[in-house]
């Protein structure tokens, strides 16, 4: 019987793990764009 509570447990917690890496993926991909485009025109700026 313990067992079986410590394996559905890890199976929450891997669950859980799993959404709050998508979350931060999400936020990674935003802070990705958002210095792509600062870089862009520091670029075209200084290409000009």
């Amino acid at each position: 019987m313990k067992q079986l509570i410590v394996m559905i447990a890890m199976i929450i917690l891997g669950i859980a793990v799993g959404a709050l890496i998508m979350g931060f993926s999400s936020t990674a991909e935003k802070i990705k764009d958002s210095t792509d485009q600062k870089i862009i025109k520091s670029l075209d700026g200084w290409m000009q």
